[in-house]
């Protein structure tokens, strides 16, 4: 991400950023990165683009980025405006909703279910994403 020093200057002066380092910003608190992550995730994925999206439906929805993705979701769930490549989602792993709905991140799993996912995939038994977080 390209960080312009203009628009962190109210950030720097409210004592949330710390520095910028290499054109990365330093943040007080992990949780700060990864809200402004999402924002710009989401801006993003407006604007239909689509290595962010391969990068958003690859490679967030683990457990590794699961405050990130809390993040995403609230911001999903008041913006409907994104276009989503609903063949990529049709062809993915169920592992991605399990991990979406046991995050709870109820709007991340409903997007991936209306663009049809496959519900009923989880390794090694008989019961769907939802099933085995009920």
């Amino acid at each position: 991400i390209k960080i312009y020093k203009s628009k962190m200057e109210p950030i720097q002066r409210n004592g949330i950023l710390i520095s910028i380092e290499n054109n990365k910003p330093q943040f007080i608190h992990k949780t700060f990165s990864e809200y402004f992550s999402a924002v710009h995730i989401v801006k993003e994925l407006k604007l239909n683009k689509e290595k962010v999206m391969d990068f958003f439906l690859n490679e967030l929805l683990n457990e590794k980025y699961e405050m990130l993705c809390k993040f995403i979701d609230d911001l999903l769930n008041s913006d409907k405006n994104i276009t989503w490549q609903k063949e990529k989602i049709k062809n993915m792993n169920g592992k991605v909703l399990y991990f979406a709905v046991q995050n709870t991140s109820f709007n991340i799993a409903k997007i991936l279910v209306e663009n049809g996912i496959d519900i009923y995939f989880i390794e090694n038994t008989k019961k769907n994403s939802i099933h085995k977080n009920l």
